[in-house]
């Protein structure tokens, strides 16, 4: 009854130290691409609640990033 407890209060912690946990074996075991597991783990993030899909989704609108995905566009078709 006190795990059931200590779950239910942290729930988003636990969620969080998962999700860190399986994304560190798949980045170094790289048997799905890298890009995936991010997406994987925010899509995971999302599904549980943990994070809300306007915080979660909110940094791919930043200018920095769309720069870097467009310096990685022109480098991978030179």
């Amino acid at each position: 009854m006190n795990l059931v407890f200590f779950v239910s209060n942290n729930f988003d912690a636990l969620t969080t130290v998962l999700v860190l946990v399986m994304s560190i074996i798949l980045f170094i075991k790289n048997t799905i691409a890298p890009e995936l597991t991010g997406l994987l783990c925010v899509a995971i993030f999302i599904a549980t609640g943990v994070l809300s899909p306007e915080k979660a989704l909110s940094g791919f609108g930043s200018p920095s990033l769309i720069t870097l995905m467009g310096l990685f566009a022109v480098s991978s078709a030179l």
